[in-house]
């Protein structure tokens, strides 16, 4: 049993194993284990951060799109700038 909250997102491992994670004295995260030493690991990676990851990336590669093609399409000299 950790003494943190349980909240969407948590994921829990054994040994390396995914395994099932459980709400242990109402709102408390937990994980049975066999008798003997075991390493576990709990790793939060909610929905909402990773939806947000890939939103960011997908605008961050379109905004780098849209630079490089008004780069190209600039003019190659500054001869008629007039500003």
């Amino acid at each position: 049993m950790l003494s943190e909250t349980a909240y969407p997102g948590w994921r829990a491992y054994v040994d390396g194993q995914p395994a099932d994670l459980l709400r242990v004295d109402y709102d408390l995260r937990g994980v049975l284990v066999s008798p003997g030493e075991h390493q576990v690991t709990f790793v939060y990676r909610p929905w909402s951060v990773m939806i947000g990851l890939l939103v960011s990336l997908i605008t961050a590669a379109l905004l780098a799109a849209f630079v490089v093609v008004r780069y190209r399409r600039a003019p190659n000299s500054n001869e008629n700038y007039a500003g």
